[in-house]
């Protein structure tokens, strides 16, 4: 599936839309990191990976788009919320220890979440 963008994109390409445990499952061996940066889609993502997230509890790259949450009707919360229901609730920005709050008030927040 594609999920396309707000204006024409010359560089967008059809893939195989695919969840977080299935890709673990293709794999045979859990991941130690997860890196997510899909421009708004993050909860989808995590909701794609809750099981294996909140059993394994890999590093996360999140990059939590808050701004094209907020201008869709959603809350960037929600997607902190389901990270705080797998055990994170601890998270890094730019080298600095944030709360799940203040990293969904960033327009964008490149985060590490870390499960504890």
């Amino acid at each position: 599936f594609l999920i396309a963008s707000n204006s024409d994109r010359s560089d967008a390409k059809l893939a195989k839309m695919t969840t977080v445990s299935e890709l673990v499952r293709a794999a045979g061996y859990p991941f130690t990191h997860l890196k997510i940066d899909v421009e708004g889609h993050e909860e989808h993502v995590i909701a794609g990976g809750i099981d294996f997230i909140r059993e394994f509890k890999p590093l996360i790259f999140l990059e939590l788009h808050g701004q094209i949450l907020r201008d869709s009707g959603r809350d960037p919360r929600v997607v902190t919320n389901l990270l705080a229901d797998c055990g994170y609730r601890k998270y890094e920005w730019r080298g600095r220890s944030i709360d799940a709050d203040e990293a969904a008030e960033m327009d964008v927040a490149r985060l590490v979440c870390i499960p504890g």
